[in-house]
C-alpha cells in the first residue's frame, strides 16, 4: 500500500524528506526548473536520501525539456518523463 504526499514548495519538500524519507520522489509540474534541480541536488547530497529514486516530470515545450534533461540525469535523476 502506498501513501501519496504532495508539496508545493522546496522548503516543505526538504523538511518532509528529512523527517520521513519516501520510497520514491516524483517531481514535476509544480516546480520550476531551478527548484527541481535544487531538490535533486539536496537529495543526492544527503546520505539518507541519496538512494531514493527521483523521477522528473516536464512538459515537452518547457525549457526544462530542451536544456535540462541531460543535466537532471547527470545529477542523479532516475528517469525523466515527458508529460505531453
Amino acid at each position: 500500500q502506498y501513501e501519496l504526499v504532495s508539496v508545493e514548495d522546496i522548503a516543505r519538500a526538504e523538511t518532509l524528506l528529512k523527517t520521513t524519507p519516501p520510497d520514491l520522489v516524483i517531481c514535476g509540474v509544480n516546480f520550476d526548473e531551478s527548484r527541481m534541480l535544487e531538490l535533486l541536488k539536496f537529495m543526492r547530497d544527503t546520505t539518507k536520501l541519496v538512494s531514493i529514486p527521483f523521477i522528473a516530470l516536464a512538459d515537452n515545450n518547457s525549457s526544462l525539456h530542451f536544456m535540462s534533461k541531460k543535466l537532471l540525469l547527470q545529477l542523479g535523476a532516475t528517469d525523466y518523463v515527458s508529460t505531453t
